[in-house]
């Protein structure tokens, strides 16, 4: 079974996803089927797992039930979006 593969998109179609999966530019229809935002969407998820795993560790999941192991990646995924914003102590205004 390929990665790109229709078997593939019906298991998740019937589950109610849509597997998107970049053509490659030489493959037929290419044009028509890569849309540019999603293929930017593509990167930035590409690029964030390495950070994911570098950077917090998230393949290591010593939990030892299911709802352990999602809070885990949740909250992993938490601290990686809140990483965007600078928190500056000094700009919060106090009373």
């Amino acid at each position: 079974m390929s990665y790109v593969g229709q078997h593939l998109k019906e298991k998740f179609r019937k589950m109610d996803y849509l597997l998107w999966t970049p053509y490659r530019s030489n493959m037929q229809n290419a044009k028509e089927h890569n849309n540019r935002v999603l293929k930017r969407l593509h990167r930035i998820i590409e690029a964030s797992f390495p950070i994911l795993v570098n950077k917090y560790g998230i393949e290591l999941n010593l939990t030892r039930s299911l709802v352990g192991f999602w809070v885990k990646i949740e909250l992993t995924v938490s601290v990686h979006n809140l990483d965007f914003f600078a928190f500056d102590e000094s700009r919060i205004i106090t009373n």
